[in-house]
């Protein structure tokens, strides 16, 4: 099992990085789909409830400061039914892993390499994921590290190079509809990322200050969750809001409006190569969550015999279990939401409950066998 421990700025970049993931390529569209002009407000409403997830996972790993979820299940409702909690959590983590790595090769064969396989794309993505994955959480950390000022570097210069083209008047708020089309944007995606976020309570155990990781843990949600508000206003505000709903990828497609001058146009690859960083890291850490998962379910000091096997699964299964980008994202509006958000949301909530009931009770016990 992982002896390692990871420095708080390592978590804070990993959480944030997390965060980003897929969503600033894709969530710009979803979000617009829905509540149209309105969809930076949408996302900004959806971060806040963000971090209504995170006050949560923060509580749980208060009561419980040195064990990962799939322990807590164990300790707080026994062997069996928290192992049964376990295996469903970790399914949903591999769902979720399934969509992702479709995500990525469904974007490289539609916009980037568009007469490759996407087998391909996936093979050679898990070859390097499976590299990094069986080096462990502090290599997966410290890369982590040297990508994200190349990241950050990168979407701040899109976010730069685009302001002459705005057109602030997109950004304004319609509200012919009510606040319907908002509140509809807020439930499809309350799910992603912010409920995704429980599978940092398997990390969080291996900070070397727990304490201060907590507070990292805000810190790298809130600064990704900007991010992806920010794009969304960007999206809005350079190609309106019918053009964002209609494209899949609004945001490789700000790459393409960048002109200055006669040298510096159609900068587009380098928002796909801060986009693959940040999805590289989110598949990442929910790999090794699964394969971490599975080795303390069947009580084993190494997970890394799981690696091999899940990479070949994942690679199964992301190409039958969705068939094109249309199934995707009617699995995204219609199931991804409540099945996530019971998972990721309710169980979690229901675990810390009874955490609490049970610290209460312990205390009460020991102040009776331990008389002053």
């Amino acid at each position: 099992m992982e002896k390692v421990k990871i420095s708080v700025s390592q978590f804070t970049v990993l959480v944030l990085m997390y965060t980003i993931g897929s969503s600033v390529l894709v969530m710009p569209s979803t979000l617009t789909s829905i509540s149209q002009s309105n969809s930076w407000i949408t996302s900004f409403l959806v971060l806040l409830i963000g971090l209504v997830f995170i006050l949560l996972y923060v509580n749980i790993s208060t009561v419980y400061p040195d064990k990962t979820f799939i322990e807590i299940n164990k300790l707080v409702f026994g062997k069996w039914i928290g192992s049964g909690f376990s295996i469903l959590f970790l399914f949903t983590v591999f769902v979720m892993e399934i969509g992702i790595l479709r995500d990525l090769g469904d974007f490289f064969i539609t916009q980037v390499m568009v007469d490759t396989p996407i087998h391909a794309i996936h093979i050679l993505f898990l070859i390097t994921t499976i590299y990094v994955i069986r080096k462990g959480l502090e290599v997966i950390s410290r890369t982590c590290e040297i990508f994200f000022p190349w990241t950050a570097t990168l979407l701040i210069l899109l976010i730069l190079f685009l302001i002459p083209v705005m057109e602030l008047q997109n950004l304004q708020p319609n509200l012919a509809k009510g606040f319907g089309p908002i509140i509809g944007g807020v439930i499809v995606h309350v799910s992603n990322p912010y409920s995704q976020l429980v599978v940092f309570l398997m990390i969080l155990p291996y900070v070397n200050n727990i304490s201060k990781a907590r507070k990292g843990f805000f810190i790298g949600v809130i600064f990704g969750g900007l991010v992806i508000t920010i794009i969304t206003a960007m999206c809005l505000a350079v190609l309106g809001d019918d053009f964002t709903a209609r494209n899949m990828y609004p945001t490789y497609i700000l790459g393409k409006k960048i002109r200055i001058g006669n040298f510096l146009e159609r900068i587009e690859v380098f928002v796909a190569i801060s986009w693959v960083f940040t999805i590289f890291f989110k598949f990442s850490i929910n790999f090794f969550v699964l394969v971490l998962g599975v080795s303390q379910i069947l009580k084993l000091n190494d997970y890394k015999p799981f690696i091999f096997p899940l990479g070949f699964i994942l690679l199964v299964y992301s190409m039958v279990s969705f068939p094109n980008t249309i199934y995707i994202k009617n699995y995204m509006y219609e199931t991804w939401t409540p099945y996530s958000v019971t998972f990721f949301f309710l169980l979690p909530l229901i675990v810390f409950f009874i955490a609490i009931i049970k610290s209460k009770a312990n205390k009460k016990r020991s102040k009776k066998t331990n008389p002053q």
